[in-house]
């Protein structure tokens, strides 16, 4: 088995899967906000969904590992203390901490910026193993690449047609105002919103400019108003309770419809907003 993993081939082969596997878990994270609705919850339930996600990790790997040495795997008597204070300090630091700020952090970019951005860690082991721990010497190769890879990491957050809007409004206006402007997208091409809470949104806008986005949606409002049915996909069904699976979806949309969005709200703001940008 060891001849066949030491050929050129299948280190690529299986570099390339490993990088996949990693690589995924960064939009698989998202997809996961977006399934249970914790996108537009606030940090604890990211937090919640990373603890529950590494907890049922914790225990695959440590079922693995008990059946794999025909044993359970648990400290030995007389240094059971002091392992566990090791465990916890390694998972505190390696863990805990890491993925606290991993799981805010990725709620704010896209899938595929953090990934690009998490793969800068190579040239700090790099930079770290050369100047810091003395365990190798840096060659102008080591520091080529990593002048390369950081300048990409850089180039990549600098968008042009990047915008950020930042409304002053409260959960469920601000959750209007985001469909209300995913509705309008399409005559400014607007992808790639990203938001968290209802503190700010962040998208994409190939065709025009801020101001004349928000004059666009005010026009809108003043002529024909905001229709709510726009707003909520036909094939969107919101959960309420737990017998909503007995409630036909048209009648529960309408009732989201009624209790989580305010159109009123939008319709005061927006004009306050090309207000703003007008001063």
């Amino acid at each position: 088995m060891t001849r066949y993993l030491n050929r050129i081939w299948a280190v690529v082969l299986l570099a390339f899967i490993s990088c996949a596997l990693w690589g995924s878990a960064f939009p698989m994270i998202k997809i996961g906000y977006g399934q249970f609705g914790i996108a537009d919850s606030g940090a604890g339930a990211k937090i919640l969904f990373a603890g529950v996600r590494f907890i049922i990790a914790g225990v695959l790997a440590w079922l693995a590992g008990s059946l794999a040495q025909k044993r359970p795997l648990l400290p030995e008597k007389g240094r059971r203390a002091a392992d566990w204070r090791r465990v916890m300090l390694l998972s505190l630091f390696q863990t805990i901490l890491q993925y606290f700020f991993f799981y805010l952090g990725l709620a704010s970019c896209t899938g595929v910026k953090s990934s690009i951005i998490n793969g800068s860690g190579a040239f700090v082991v790099i930079i770290l193993t050369t100047l810091v721990f003395r365990m190798e010497k840096m060659t102008w190769k080591k520091l080529a690449g990593c002048i390369l890879g950081f300048a990409g990491i850089i180039l990549i957050n600098l968008g042009g047609d990047m915008w950020c809007l930042f409304p002053w409004l409260g959960t469920r206006s601000f959750r209007t105002l985001r469909k209300f402007i995913t509705h309008n997208s399409a005559r400014f091409k607007l992808s790639n919103m990203e938001f968290d809470g209802c503190y700010y949104m962040m998208f994409k806008m190939e065709k025009g400019n801020d101001y004349e986005f928000i004059h666009e949606l005010c026009a809108i409002v003043k002529n024909s108003g905001i229709d709510k049915s726009a707003l909520v996909n036909v094939n969107e069904m919101p959960v309420f309770e737990k017998y909503d699976d007995f409630i036909p979806a048209s009648l529960l949309r309408r009732q989201y419809e009624a209790d989580k969005l305010r159109t009123d709200e939008i319709e005061k703001r927006l004009p306050q907003i090309l207000r703003e940008y007008q001063e």
